[in-house]
């Protein structure tokens, strides 16, 4: 296969995950922040899938998420969908991810949290409520650097992520990098990254954010 992008410690594929996949090579970490099924644009991708179809398709990336990565897996997720993917991820240990501004509505519910379901073992303690993140929605408290994706996901979060579920030159794989948060987070922590993006225009926004030096961030 032939990277859309790749440098010491990032590559970057243009495809379906589904197809690129099993080809890789054993990872150390499967970290990602996967479509929800909630009808956002994200280009190709049909983010309006029958339920069974979209259950079926995370379903089939989580397997074989598990198969490269010895079953340690992370996937954050909007708090609507953490029972259907803890289904699958029936072993996982639930960390919640709070979000501080109202955010989304539902009925007369105020959605004010993600989950990371995540199989992997942290090298240290660590809390299973983060209510101290700044998330994409939060309007003028969120003060990360924005690009043009519907699907955007903090750095600050990932980088923590990575930070407590992985060492120093392990290698990180996202099947649904988006505009390359993962990879961003997994180089600024001397990690590799490996991600997969069936979208080419968010596969150039990633590229670039990872040929251009980036700043500390707290974790």
């Amino acid at each position: 296969m032939k990277p859309y992008y790749q440098d010491e410690w990032v590559t970057i594929y243009h495809g379906d995950c589904r197809e690129i996949l099993p080809e890789l090579p054993k990872v150390d970490l499967v970290l990602t922040d996967p479509p929800y099924n909630v009808g956002k644009d994200y280009g190709l991708y049909k983010d309006n899938l029958p339920e069974p179809e979209y259950l079926e398709f995370i379903g089939a990336v989580i397997k074989e998420g598990g198969r490269l990565s010895n079953n340690n897996l992370a996937v954050y997720i909007g708090s609507e969908q953490i029972k259907k993917i803890w289904g699958l991820l029936p072993l996982a240990k639930l960390i919640v991810v709070e979000k501080r501004a109202m955010g989304v509505t539902k009925g007369k519910f105020a959605l004010q949290y993600h989950g990371l379901l995540t199989t992997a073992t942290p090298s240290n303690m660590v809390r299973d409520l983060w209510s101290d993140i700044r998330l994409p929605g939060e309007g003028y408290f969120f003060k990360e650097e924005r690009f043009p994706t519907p699907g955007l996901t903090s750095a600050t979060l990932f980088m923590r992520v990575i930070s407590k579920f992985t060492e120093t030159g392990q290698i990180v794989l996202d099947p649904f990098l988006g505009s390359g948060t993962t990879a961003y987070c997994a180089k600024k922590l001397n990690r590799k990254c490996i991600g997969i993006e069936i979208e080419e225009k968010y596969c150039e926004i990633a590229a670039k954010r990872c040929s251009q030096s980036v700043m500390e961030l707290n974790i």
